[in-house]
């Protein structure tokens, strides 16, 4: 009998479903979020109060005291930049682009993939450098 050359994308492509599945389209892009410096917890007004000196937060109806290291910030109240990070992260975009929608749907959510994480302000200021006229080409 003589030897048959296999291709394997071939056989994978008959084993495995297609991604996406037929009628919808994918995109990734990037994107980035702005979010607390992990010693920082944000919780609502209701859900901290102070007892003798100490920060408390309410944790599941019972309340705890913050961590050593750890700082809680009301959610609504401004942030200080040097509080904050940036993180590097994708964002998906699935579409349904079959006739029958009349209208492409499109959606889009964050994967929950995070490919780098900045100071704020580092960011900001090598952002700013890049700007033409600053003579820095950032790499």
């Amino acid at each position: 009998m003589g030897e048959h050359n296999v291709n394997e994308k071939v056989l994978l492509d008959k084993t495995l479903p297609s991604f996406p599945p037929s009628g919808r389209a994918f995109a990734l892009k990037f994107g980035l979020q702005v979010h607390p410096k992990e010693n920082i917890f944000l919780v609502s007004q209701e859900n901290v109060r102070d007892v003798d000196g100490k920060r408390q937060v309410k944790v599941e109806e019972e309340w705890k005291d913050v961590p050593e290291g750890k700082r809680v910030h009301v959610l609504g109240e401004p942030l200080a930049s040097s509080d904050c990070a940036v993180s590097l992260v994708l964002i998906c975009q699935y579409a349904n682009t079959t006739i029958a929608a009349r209208e492409p749907l499109v959606g889009a959510h964050v994967m929950p993939v995070e490919f780098g994480r900045f100071d704020y302000e580092d960011m900001v200021k090598v952002c700013e450098q890049s700007l033409p006229g600053r003579g820095l080409v950032v790499m």
